[in-house]
């Protein structure tokens, strides 16, 4: 097919499925643990920088998240909303083709906006399903007493 046939999801899906291949390749010849030094690292820290000001609770930052969200095209329902914890289920996000990296990457920047908002709270991407199903479950909870 020409090019200028491509629809939007065309281009999306490649652009995902390439995205993939060279973060598994940049994996395998740098390692994981320089990937989360120089690509995870740098991600959280945008997202700690995002932050300001703190809001105050769990409520106030999962509501943060979901107005940056809102612009983009993902949709959503609260499942849980208490100022120590905020559970929601993503029902639709046209950005699932670049599943599961992409959002993986978006996680380490809403971990980074989190940790910088309160930092006695955490994020955690609790479910990650694949391509235009409800796509994930995530949480902004208490964070576990340290060792």
């Amino acid at each position: 097919m020409p090019y200028n046939e491509w629809t939007m999801a065309d281009i999306v899906t490649m652009w995902g499925k390439t995205h993939h291949v060279i973060m598994s390749a940049l994996q395998d010849s740098i390692g994981h643990d320089r990937v989360e030094r120089e690509l995870r690292g740098p991600m959280q820290q945008a997202g700690r920088e995002a932050a300001r000001p703190r809001p105050a609770d769990a409520v106030a930052i999962g509501r943060a998240i979901m107005a940056i969200e809102k612009p983009w095209g993902i949709e959503g329902r609260v499942v849980e909303s208490k100022p120590d914890h905020f559970v929601r289920e993503v029902t639709h996000c046209p950005w699932s083709y670049f599943c599961p990296l992409g959002c993986e990457v978006f996680a380490w920047w809403m971990e980074g906006f989190v940790e910088g908002s309160n930092e006695h709270l955490r994020y955690a991407l609790e479910k990650l399903v694949p391509r235009r199903d409800p796509v994930c479950i995530w949480k902004v909870q208490t964070a576990e007493p340290g060792p």
